[in-house]
Formats: C-alpha cells, sequence, structure tokens
C-alpha cells in the first residue's frame, strides 16, 4: 500500500509582436490619422505592430495518489488505488493592433476536480505465465480559448468558430486484457485495449481568423492490441520486435455555421489525429570479444509508422490537390496520409 500527495504551482508568461518598421505611417494614410496608435492606446505594447499579444498563466495543483494490493491466493493478486485532483488555471489576457480583437486584461478562469479509479488484476497460469486485466480512469483538463483575430475573420467562419470559447474536461475509461511470458532465452508480452472516450478536446484552424481553436467532441474511442518480443537465441545475440495495430474514431459529427457544415473534418467514423492504424519496429544488437576485457557491438533497427492525419479536416476529399501557381504547368501538391519508414544503419562500436 502506499500514498503519495502532490501540490504544484506554475508561473507562465508569454507573449507575441510583430515589428513592422512603417506600419503606423502606412496605416494612418490609408485609414486616417491616428487609426494605428487607437489599436494599442492604454497598452504597454510599442508602435508599429499589426498584432499584439501577453499571456499570463496561475496554475496551481493539488493532487494525492492512493494504491494498495491484495494477495488473495499464491496466483491472484488485486490492485486498487485512485487519484483525487483539483485544478485551478488563472489567465489574463492582452491582445491589441490592427489585426486583433481588441481585448485588455481580461481575466479567465479553469478549474476542476474529481477522482480517477484503477483497478488491476492479475493471475499467474504458470511460473513463466501472468494473464492480467485492468481498468482505469482518465483525464485531461478543460481550458479557455484565445480570442478570435475578430477583424480578419469572414463571416462565415466568424459563425461557425465564434462560440467556441470554453472547452470542458477530457475523461475517458480504459480497459485493457494482457499475457506477459517468459520462457529460455525470450519474452513475450502481449495486450488488447479499449477506450471509451468523452469530451474529447480536438484543435483546429478557425479558417480565415488566423487562430486556432479547441472544443469537445462528445465521444471517441480507440481499440486495439500491441506485443512486443524480445529474444537471445545465441550468446551476445539479442533480437526485439513490437507493433500495435489500432483504430481511433470519433463516435460524434460537429456541425456549425450558416451552412450546418461539418466543422474540421469531425464525422462520425473519421479517425482521429496523429493516430497511426499501425506501426511496428525490431533491433538486432550482436556483442563479442576481441580482445580480454573488450567487446564489441553492432546493432541496427528498422522502424515502420503507418498512416496519419495532422489534423482532422486533412481527410475530407482525400487526397486533395491545390493550385501552386508554379510557370511551366508544374505538378499540382496532393495532400493525403503518408507513412514513414526509418531505419539506422549498422553501427558498431568498441
Amino acid at each position: 500500500m502506499g500514498v503519495r500527495c502532490l501540490y504544484s504551482t506554475v508561473d507562465r508568461n508569454y507573449g507575441q509582436t510583430l515589428p513592422t518598421p512603417g506600419y503606423d505611417a502606412f496605416t494612418d494614410s490609408t485609414l486616417g490619422a491616428g487609426v494605428a496608435a487607437s489599436t494599442y492606446t492604454g497598452t504597454s505594447f510599442g508602435p508599429d505592430s499589426p498584432f499584439n499579444s501577453a499571456l499570463t498563466y496561475d496554475i496551481r495543483q493539488i493532487a494525492g495518489f492512493g494504491e494498495a494490493s491484495y494477495q488473495f491466493t499464491d496466483k491472484l493478486k488485486v490492485t486498487a488505488g485512485g487519484r483525487y485532483y483539483d485544478f485551478r488555471e488563472e489567465r489574463t489576457i492582452t491582445f491589441a493592433g490592427l489585426f486583433a480583437d481588441s481585448v485588455r486584461d481580461r481575466l479567465d478562469t479553469t478549474k476542476s476536480s474529481g477522482f480517477t479509479p484503477r483497478f488491476l488484476v492479475s493471475y499467474d497460469l504458470t511460473d513463466r505465465v501472468t494473464v492480467n486485466a485492468q481498468a482505469a480512469r482518465g483525464f485531461r483538463l478543460g481550458g479557455v480559448n484565445d480570442p478570435l483575430n475578430v477583424p480578419l475573420c469572414t463571416g462565415s467562419d466568424l459563425q461557425t468558430f465564434g462560440g467556441f470559447q470554453t472547452y470542458r474536461d477530457e475523461k475517458q475509461w480504459n480497459y485493457e486484457v494482457g499475457l506477459k511470458s517468459s520462457g529460455h532465452g525470450f519474452t513475450f508480452n502481449t495486450a488488447a485495449y479499449y477506450s471509451d472516450i468523452r469530451d474529447l478536446q480536438v484543435t483546429v484552424d478557425a479558417g480565415t481568423c488566423s487562430s486556432r481553436i479547441s472544443f469537445n467532441v462528445p465521444r471517441a474511442h480507440a481499440v486495439g492490441v500491441e506485443f512486443e518480443l524480445t529474444t537471445s537465441p545465441l550468446e551476445g545475440l539479442d533480437f526485439s520486435v513490437s507493433g500495435n495495430l489500432q483504430q481511433a474514431e470519433f463516435d460524434s459529427t460537429i456541425r456549425g455555421g450558416l451552412a450546418n457544415d461539418i466543422i474540421g473534418g469531425v464525422a462520425n467514423g473519421n479517425r482521429l489525429a496523429s493516430v497511426p492504424k499501425f506501426q511496428i519496429s525490431a533491433s538486432i544488437n550482436y556483442s563479442f570479444e576481441v580482445a580480454p576485457d573488450t567487446e564489441a557491438y553492432v546493432n541496427a533497427s528498422v522502424q515502420h509508422v503507418g498512416t496519419r492525419f495532422t489534423q482532422p479536416g486533412d481527410q475530407i476529399d482525400t487526397p486533395r490537390t491545390f493550385v501552386h501557381n508554379l510557370p511551366f504547368g508544374g505538378r499540382q501538391p496532393i495532400r493525403q496520409p503518408r507513412s514513414i519508414w526509418s531505419w539506422t544503419a549498422i553501427n558498431w562500436s568498441i
């Protein structure tokens, strides 16, 4: 049995300016005298910058962890635990400039508290084979989006993205069953898992508003299987391979805007961003003695990461082509999901 407590505070400050010499004079000559200065009057920002921001964060966290195990028999062990958390985040924001929405020292607060349990059961089938099952709940803190750059937004994009000011905590239940085994010169582990995700936090580009916003998707899931094998068939020779096969999709559709269109590719059945369907890696290492008390090592590795999308919207009308305006009829670029192979050439050292 074990119990731990945590208390932390974080102060974070960051900002952005776009120094553009001559900008104020050009703006005033185009839009009227004094227009440029009026966009940052009352702030500490200087002249000649069309966009300025200053954000300060005060983050506080209190948490407690506890876990206890009970050995029912020589083969059966049960573990139960949990985590209590209490988060509070305060953000003060100032935006100024012709290309920014005018915000002065606005205070936004995000807070959340709760309890996340974990249960684990393991059973020794033999001295070398153990099966286990576990269920655990996780969460990710919600927050507040930065203001949209309203002067840049079209009416349609302002209608679509203007309603996503805050986003809630993301919560999920994870379920897993697995097997761990070992034998003469090898170990093999495998597991199957399912994640039921509620209020998934998704980030998309806010169109012409030149912003990124986060919002909640009511339901999503991930299901898959993974394995890991290591073996030493000969003295000094080690080989390992691991892989994962996974399906991760939205189970809800988010619509908005004047035409009630699907927002950012978030539609029931579409894939979650940055999650490959398949990945595998392997490595081999051989060590041998070249002189008394001196060993040499030779190793190589290879890895494959399957297709994935950077953002949910990338899978709409894929593959897509884009007009490049290059001379001589150059080939149009195509956006589509890509897979990656990477490898390490054979290395050796003494």
